[in-house]
């Protein structure tokens, strides 16, 4: 019998072992011990009032894990509101085979998360790594830290981006590339929710859509502007971008906004809220001392907001019509 015969049987086991290995392997790995000891590690590492949280986890192909039902909660800026969640139905992790014969690792992530889609990839080599992100019609009223920026009011509509980022050393402190943020449908208010004593009626934002070129850690982010129908908002800024969480990001932004006519004329309540159309007749929160305070010479509430993207400080800016003019907005 020739010798490539006599190997045959031993090929076959060892094909046999391999495919026993990959398939039915993820079927009795401890995935359930594994989850309580490696989330008990993250979460020990988060700052005060963020935790992780994972219903179960399982296999997923025979190079990845499924995660179900997982949330992430966020500690409100304000103590007056209660903690955010971000959550998902399902978070799919698998590591990629051929990209290590090439002496790179990478890993790739897909969820079903707020209502919407998200996809990621991440590429490391000893020396930079990249990072693709697309994110697809998320609920804007599930993404908590939207809702934390607009002062826990209730809001309504679609949350998109995209963003491809190089690291140089590994680090996104230093990373360049791009980043774009699409907010579509958005309604702020719902006639109901309180603010300085007064109910914020149901106000149409539009669509926005947010470029930034990013550049050494620093997302210089493009003069931008709502033209909703019932609020006209501009803005322009730079986000600076931390190693570690996300949330350690520094803004530092300049905007301002005004109500339009079309509010203004909607119905009783409206005009006696925002004034009326033509700007004659003053609206009861042009008394409010702290929009009084923000009011610029072109008619405009300037804002600035500054200091970590978890816990920004909104500024009163009676200068903002100075470097965000009605010319010079995209």
């Amino acid at each position: 019998m020739s010798t490539w015969r006599k190997a045959v049987p031993y090929v076959a086991h060892g094909l046999a072992f391999a495919v026993s290995f990959i398939f039915f392997i993820p079927t009795v790995f401890p995935y359930d011990v594994i989850k309580d000891r490696e989330i008990a590690k993250f979460n020990a590492r988060q700052k005060p009032g963020q935790r992780l949280q994972v219903g179960s986890i399982s296999g997923y192909w025979f190079s990845g894990v499924e995660l179900r039902n997982v949330s992430f909660t966020l500690p409100s800026a304000s103590p007056t509101q209660a903690a955010s969640e971000l959550k998902a139905s399902a978070v799919r992790a698998r590591f990629q085979i051929l990209p290590l014969f090439l002496l790179r690792r990478a890993v790739k992530v897909s969820a079903e998360a707020m209502g919407g889609t998200l996809e990621a990839k991440y590429v490391k080599s000893s020396s930079d790594s990249n990072i693709e992100l697309h994110v697809k019609d998320l609920d804007a009223s599930e993404v908590g830290p939207l809702k934390d920026l607009f002062g826990g009011l209730p809001i309504a509509g679609k949350v998109s981006a995209d963003a491809e980022l190089q690291l140089p050393e590994n680090k996104i402190s230093k990373a360049n590339g791009t980043l774009q943020v699409e907010l579509t449908d958005m309604v702020l208010g719902d006639d109901k929710a309180m603010v300085q004593g007064f109910a914020v009626p149901k106000v149409g934002m539009g669509t926005t859509t947010i470029s930034a070129e990013v550049k050494e850690g620093t997302a210089k982010i493009a003069r931008f502007a709502t033209g909703g129908r019932d609020l006209d908002l501009q803005g322009e800024g730079k986000v600076r971008l931390a190693d570690g969480s996300a949330a350690d990001a520094t803004i530092d932004l300049t905007l301002r906004f005004k109500f339009t006519d079309a509010l203004r004329k909607r119905n009783e309540k409206t005009q006696n809220l925002f004034g009326a159309p033509g700007g004659g007749t003053p609206g009861a929160i042009e008394y409010v001392p702290i929009l009084k305070v923000s009011k610029t010479a072109e008619g405009y509430y300037g804002w600035s907001a500054r200091g970590s993207l978890q816990n920004p400080q909104f500024l009163p800016n009676q200068l903002a019509d100075a470097s965000l003019s009605k010319k010079g907005t995209k």
